[in-house]
């Protein structure tokens, strides 16, 4: 994959929070240019859920402020087109992987891994996936499980459970 030299994206913000007007084609070179240059780098799809998450989790609001790239997802883009600050385009998580994954030295696996681990991840927070969600509400009053306390568990179950799968996919691949 070729990646040409690209300024950085514009930042813009969407109710107090950042996010970076870019198309796929400017996130595709902007994750480009951190491969190149190496190091620990983080991008976030955001959407309008993380939105209303990050009101009540400080957390979260920390990791959208330090993120390095941050791609807006379609009702992120429609909301900003309805505030009168519109945002370049829909740049959801897989349709930038789609665009990366082809460049990757086993692409195949590269899907099969991302497949297994959009999967698994679902389980690293309670909005990792509806079904945590109705869980937790479900369990309520009774019992109040929150942000922190669910990473309690979701953390180390997610990472065994990538792991698992990562020599899965190692020994049948």
């Amino acid at each position: 994959m070729s990646i040409a030299p690209r300024t950085l994206p514009i930042r813009s913000h969407l109710l107090g929070y950042p996010v970076d007007s870019v198309d796929v084609c400017e996130a595709v070179c902007r994750v480009g240019s951190f491969i190149k240059t190496g190091g620990f780098h983080h991008v976030v799809a955001i959407n309008a859920n993380k939105l209303w998450l990050a009101e009540k989790c400080p957390d979260l609001r920390k990791i959208l402020w330090n993120a390095d790239l941050i791609i807006p997802e379609y009702a992120v883009v429609w909301a900003s087109r309805k505030l009168g600050k519109p945002l370049k385009g829909h740049v959801g998580g897989v349709m930038l992987l789609k665009a990366l994954v082809p460049g990757f030295a086993n692409p195949r696996t590269a899907w099969m891994v991302l497949a297994m681990a959009s999967t698994l991840a679902g389980n690293l927070t309670i909005t990792g996936s509806v079904a945590n969600i109705i869980v937790v509400e479900t369990a309520k009053p009774e019992v109040e499980v929150g942000f922190k306390d669910y990473l309690k568990a979701g953390v180390p179950i997610t990472v065994m459970t990538l792991l698992a799968g990562w020599a899965w996919l190692s020994w049948f691949a």
